[in-house]
C-alpha cells in the first residue's frame, strides 16, 4: 500500500500522511524566521516507539527528501513489526 500525503489548509504546507485510513505521519515546511529564504521540511511519526534506529522525527532541505525518509522508515517499522502491507 503506497503512502498518501494529504494536504491540511490552503497552503499546502502542513501534509497529513496516510496508510489506509492511518494517518502515520504529520510532515510541514518550516521556516523559522520570514527572512529565511531557505525552506526546510520536517517530519514527525505518529508512533512513539518503533524498531531500533527508528527515527520518530526528522528535518531535510526538501519535501521530496522528506518524504523519501517517511517511505523508507515507514518500509522498516512495517517489516520490523513483521506485518504485510496489503
Amino acid at each position: 500500500m503506497a503512502l498518501v500525503y494529504c494536504a491540511r489548509g490552503l497552503s499546502g504546507t502542513q501534509i497529513d500522511v496516510m496508510a489506509g485510513d492511518v494517518r502515520i505521519a504529520t510532515l510541514w515546511s518550516n521556516k523559522s524566521h520570514p527572512s529565511n529564504k531557505r525552506e526546510d521540511w520536517r517530519w514527525t511519526f505518529t508512533m512513539a516507539a518503533g524498531p531500533s534506529g527508528f527515527s520518530v522525527s526528522g528535518a531535510t532541505d526538501s519535501k521530496a527528501d522528506a518524504q523519501a525518509l517517511i517511505a523508507s522508515t515507514w518500509e522498516r517499522w512495517i517489516a520490523a513489526a513483521g506485518l504485510v502491507e496489503k
